[in-house]
């Protein structure tokens, strides 16, 4: 999110600048490239860090009752870190993205029913271009963000009105009972600095990719979803 709001002030979501837009960022403002590289990558670490938590809930029973509503909210923001990250993947409008979008949106057209209107609804017309761009920026920088916080701040308080975080069974008690304050609080600031550390050596050493600018008329070989999406394309 911190680094959303910098690269936004960088950005015009408009066909014809945003690639431009996003070389100038990595060429022409101090620590640009870094910001993207930090907010690629932490932006897929995130979806697997959220399936990681949900199959720690599954596993220790916290799709059970009482917990089955807060299950079903969990589900559901995953699903709102996919869509942000699939929305965000097009922003940059060079031909990994453009081509990724169009696979991507063509895996929506086979949704029964509804596929072919929620793939129009979400390219803002049959194909990629301006209306999908103003799209998928509009759901990336307010709508999903706005969605995700409301959500997280009802999660959090049901885990608490639930009886806290949901541990493994056991027959034989849960042995002894210690304060969130400070030993979990001091568990969780080490285990945040050591990944922020790791995150940014990576960023600094791994570039975010970007390749040449989107071209409809020049399709790669393979054309590839989103790395989340490509079980559905095979």
């Amino acid at each position: 999110a911190v680094t959303g709001v910098f690269l936004e002030m960088n950005y015009t979501p408009r066909p014809e600048q945003a690639y431009l837009d996003i070389l100038s960022l990595r060429a022409d403002t101090w620590f640009g490239d870094l910001l993207r590289n930090i907010h690629h990558w932490s932006a897929n670490l995130l979806v697997v860090t959220a399936v990681l938590h949900l199959l720690r809930v599954f596993f220790t029973g916290g799709h059970r009752p009482p917990r089955e509503l807060n299950w079903i909210l969990g589900v559901a923001m995953l699903l709102l870190v996919v869509g942000a990250n699939f929305t965000g993947y097009l922003l940059p409008w060079d031909q990994l993205a453009y081509w990724a979008i169009t696979v991507s949106a063509s895996l929506l057209a086979y949704i029964p029913q509804i596929g072919q209107a929620v793939s129009r609804f979400v390219l803002a017309g049959p194909e990629v271009g301006q209306g999908a761009l103003s799209n998928f920026y509009a759901f990336h920088v307010v709508v999903l963000p706005s969605l995700l916080i409301a959500m997280m701040a009802y999660h959090f308080w049901k885990v608490r009105k639930n009886g806290g975080i949901s541990q493994p069974s056991n027959d034989e008690g849960r042995g002894e009972r210690v304060t969130t304050l400070p030993y979990l609080l001091r568990i969780e600031i080490a285990v945040g600095l050591f990944v922020l550390t790791a995150l940014l050596l990576f960023s600094m050493l791994r570039p975010a990719p970007l390749g040449p600018i989107a071209n409809a008329l020049e399709s790669p070989n393979p054309a590839k979803a989103a790395w989340y999406f490509l079980g559905l394309q095979e």
